[in-house]
């Protein structure tokens, strides 16, 4: 198993090689879910236990795959064995802190800049949504993460803290934390791939429905995204027409965006990332074609070494 870890910026491989019982790396194309989990085999109690907040940096294969804080430790009392569980760095401290502020005439570039910068990351945004106007946003006891989520829903958007910045990209840009092009990836071997394709059409969304509160009547109007039934409706108004409609437009494009999924493993893959563009091939009707990468997990045992893949088609 070919990795490189650092503790505090010491390296550490060589005191774990050989306690590693496993490894995993978890990376989605958001927040909810970027982690580093090892179990270790502390027989003779010779492995001394990180304290919570120590800074975990993680190589696979030469490619970094970031900067981690431990978050929590599970030691079984019946066995002897160390489990470490670890969060994204940039995913602590105050940008889980409630904020109240107000957004007024500026652009949607200009509030992530202006988030980027409270917590000292550098911003990076589609250049298609940082000229998009925001006339009034409310931002009441709601942390950066969760308005920064909230933002991405109604924009058809990915957001992550990685890397030092603070990317806000159009689903589908295929950027890497740099905002450089990722590369797509072929895959064209069917031998090395194990999965399930997953199709869905009838259980979608043919139209979305959102309002706005009219300034002239102070009353609850609506539009509407698409045609027919199911409808999904969006429950919070918006405050101008405008925004309704972008925000019904782009949660049915999410929604039509789910029609047909693909679990994908494949031998070890550390430079698979989430928002990559995997074109396979030689595969399956249905399975050949491009797909976006939303969730990859690396994943490394005695038994072996795989990255596990949720890919979403690619419109």
């Amino acid at each position: 198993m070919k990795f490189r870890l650092e503790a505090q910026s010491k390296d550490i491989t060589g005191h774990i090689n050989k306690r590693l019982l496993s490894l995993s790396i978890v990376d989605e194309a958001g927040t909810s879910s970027d982690s580093l989990s090892l179990s270790l085999d502390n027989s003779g109690q010779v492995l001394a236990l990180p304290r919570t907040g120590a800074e975990l940096k993680i190589w696979l294969d030469d490619i970094y795959k970031g900067l981690y804080v431990v978050d929590e430790l599970e030691i079984p009392i019946e066995q002897d064995l160390i489990h470490i569980h670890a969060r994204a760095a940039e995913l602590t401290g105050n940008i889980k802190s409630p904020q109240d502020r107000a957004w007024d005439s500026t652009t949607l570039g200009q509030i992530i800049a202006s988030i980027a910068v409270n917590h000292g990351l550098e911003p990076s945004c589609s250049t298609s949504l940082a000229e998009i106007p925001i006339d009034h946003l409310d931002q009441v006891k709601e942390s950066d993460l969760a308005f920064l989520s909230r933002l991405a829903n109604q924009f058809d958007a990915i957001f992550k803290p990685v890397a030092g910045r603070l990317l806000f990209l159009k689903k589908g840009d295929n950027q890497n934390a740099k905002g450089e092009k990722l590369p797509i990836i072929r895959i064209d071997d069917p031998a090395s791939s194990k999965g399930k394709l997953r199709i869905t059409e009838s259980a979608h969304f043919k139209s979305c429905q959102s309002s706005y509160v009219d300034p002239n009547t102070e009353q609850i109007k609506t539009v509407v995204a698409g045609s027919g039934d199911p409808m999904f409706k969006l429950s919070t108004p918006f405050t101008t027409q405008a925004d309704a409609q972008k925000a019904a437009n782009s949660k049915l494009r999410n929604l039509l965006r789910g029609k047909a999924s693909l679990n994908l493993t494949r031998p070890l893959s550390p430079q698979i990332l989430p928002e990559m563009t995997l074109s396979i091939a030689n595969h399956k009707p249905g399975v050949d074609g491009d797909w976006v990468v939303e969730r990859c997990e690396h994943r490394l045992d005695r038994s072996g070494s795989s990255t596990q893949i949720t890919l979403q088609i690619k419109e």
